[in-house]
């Protein structure tokens, strides 16, 4: 599963990947990403939905390759599956996951020790205008200098994130919120292709 987090000041944070790292080595990936771990199902976890076991793993593992606290998550929702078929078809989730820190906030820490072998780097970006958000080219929402070392799960996760804000209706506060984060120029809602 993976994670796109927006900053306070609506900046997308990404990770860039240590060359050694099995999953996207060497590229540049969500803000977490990572497989589900027993600790994100609590011994009191009845009651638990899948959906709330995604969004656990998907938040400790954007806390640890981004070094932040739980304090520091505002929201987080789930806005798209996938298969990684390349890993045996692993099923990838997308979250994204709203900060209540700034960019600067998040570039500010450092990239913990024991994260080190693989994140290389925290990055924070501005995406491309939200009219020209389009599932089915997802990369073109990055800034060009990094869109041919975009990861699969980033590419997955844009998409998913481009499609939820184009279906999405006055019922999904996280995606209100995101569009009230971006930049004044990016609120208006994206254009459906052939419309």
């Amino acid at each position: 599963m993976s994670s796109l987090a927006f900053t306070a000041d609506g900046q997308l944070i990404l990770v860039a990947q240590a060359k050694d790292n099995v999953g996207s080595p060497g590229l540049i990936a969500p803000s977490g990403s990572g497989a589900l771990e027993p600790r994100d199902v609590p011994q009191e976890g009845t009651g638990l939905t899948l959906g709330d076991i995604v969004r656990r793993g998907a938040e400790r593992e954007l806390r640890e390759e981004c070094h932040i606290s739980e304090q520091d998550i505002e929201v987080s929702a789930i806005v798209g599956h996938g298969r990684w078929v390349s890993r045996g078809a692993m099923p990838e989730f997308c979250v994204v996951t709203l900060l209540q820190l700034t960019s600067d906030e998040v570039l500010d820490r450092a990239v913990r020790l024991v994260e080190r072998p693989y994140v290389t780097e925290v990055l924070a970006v501005d995406l491309a205008p939200i009219t020209r958000w389009n599932p089915r080219k997802p990369l073109a929402m990055l800034p060009e200098e990094i869109r041919g070392s975009a990861s699969w799960p980033l590419a997955l996760g844009l998409a998913c994130l481009a499609q939820s804000i184009l279906d999405q209706d006055q019922s999904w506060p996280l995606g209100q919120e995101l569009m009230q984060r971006l930049p004044a120029q990016r609120q208006r809602r994206p254009v459906r292709e052939g419309a």
